[in-house]
């Protein structure tokens, strides 16, 4: 029993060995015939809503059947018109654009032929085509822009041509800020610090914008405004001198100064009457210090006022209208004749104006003005002289002796 259900098995699976066998052979043979079968595929080209054709027909042959095919829109060149102008060309341009991808762009090749269909739509462009362009070169303060010197425009480089732009020497610039005290000079220098890329190159229809850019250095020298104080010596109530003005000179401005007061030398006038001599002593005494004696030195300059009350001393010598008025020559400085108070006469005296001394002697010194006579104290005619005048006491020696 058990040897028949082996035997009916082994017979059922060389059935179906055999079966399976079979069918592979058939699908191989349909395979085959079906392989051999070709396809094509004619892609046509037109104008959109006609039938005229903007690029040739293409046909693709000797496709297998049951393949997958894929097709695309032509790439069709404008057609360019130009209009050469002054400064730009016009260019209009013809161009055929796909308007939709037909449905069976893509697919399956079968036994038919199939006809893919591309329509294009017509479009006009038209272009300004510029034929120069400006290139702009600034020289700038870096950091800033702020310009150093004018900037250096080329309206019309042509296009396409090349170009170079080098950075000028900037010369250095001064500025002066003046004020009251002093003038400070600034000096400003310049030192390149870049190159920029697009310096040199190809003229495009973009205007090019160059920008170079300079290290500014600055250099400050200051000067001192100088003035003066001008100080005077006048008479109380008046603007007549009592002694020569001061000038004190070159001084810098805002610096402090500070002046002071003269002692003021009296002096001697006499008058020569028939009956008498009458001489004047003129003595200054300062009023008061100004508000301004001393403090800042201004642009203008500063002008210091001293005032000397004036006192007047007179003396009257009385002479008799007969004595006559004698004059007597005198070499310089050396008195020829000197009288004592017994009128004698005592030669080759010697007065020293240096050092006021008489044979020695230190005496006082007097100065009066245009007096040509000379007279004991005790009014008696003494010496005459034309140009030292001086009172002179020592020892038993008296005379008075004017000049200058």
């Amino acid at each position: 029993m058990k040897k028949m259900l082996l035997k009916m098995k082994l017979k059922k699976m060389v059935k179906d060995i055999f079966l399976l066998e079979l069918k592979r052979l058939v699908i191989q043979k349909v395979s085959i015939f079906i392989n051999l079968k070709k396809g094509r595929i004619i892609v046509n080209h037109y104008k959109e809503g006609t039938t005229d054709k903007v690029f040739d027909q293409e046909i693709i042959d000797n496709l297998a059947v049951g393949d997958n095919y894929y097709t695309r829109a032509a790439y069709i060149a404008p057609k360019i018109n130009d209009v050469d102008g002054e400064d730009e060309i016009t260019r209009t341009s013809v161009v055929l654009e796909n308007i939709d991808e037909p449905n069976n762009a893509n697919g399956i090749v079968t036994t038919d032929d199939i006809v893919v269909n591309y329509y294009y739509k017509e479009i006009t462009i038209t272009d300004k085509i510029k034929k120069f362009s400006k290139i702009v070169v600034n020289y700038l303060k870096d950091g800033t822009e702020e310009k150093l010197i004018d900037s250096k425009v080329i309206e019309k480089a042509k296009v396409g041509e090349n170009y170079s732009e080098t950075a000028p020497v900037i010369e250095p610039k001064k500025e002066v800020d003046d004020n009251d005290e002093r003038t400070i000079i600034r000096t400003k220098t310049y030192e390149l610090i870049n190159n920029p890329l697009n310096a040199s190159g190809v003229v495009t229809e973009q205007d090019q914008i160059i920008n170079f850019y300079y290290k500014e250095t600055v250099k400050e020298d200051i000067v001192k405004k100088k003035s003066s104080v001008t100080v005077n010596y006048y008479k109380e109530g008046t603007e007549e001198k009592v002694a020569d003005s001061k000038v004190l000179s070159d001084l810098d401005v805002g610096s402090d100064y500070s002046t002071n007061s003269k002692n003021i030398s009296s002096k001697f006038e006499n008058e020569e009457l028939e009956d008498k001599s009458i001489y004047k002593t003129y003595t200054y005494e300062l009023v008061k210090n100004p508000e301004n004696a001393s403090g800042k030195v201004t642009k203008d300059g500063i002008v210091v006022n001293y005032y000397y009350k004036e006192t007047v001393k007179e003396d009257v010598i009385p002479r008799k209208a007969s004595e006559p008025i004698i004059n007597y020559k005198r070499t310089a400085y050396h008195v020829d004749h000197i009288f004592d108070k017994e009128e004698k006469l005592v030669k080759g005296s010697v007065f020293d104006t240096l050092s006021n001394t008489l044979n020695g002697v230190s005496v006082p010194l007097v100065r009066v003005n245009d007096v040509d006579k000379i007279y004991h104290l005790d009014g008696k005619l003494g010496v005459g002289g034309n140009r030292e005048k001086s009172i002179i006491e020592a020892e038993n020696k008296i005379a008075r002796l004017f000049g200058f």
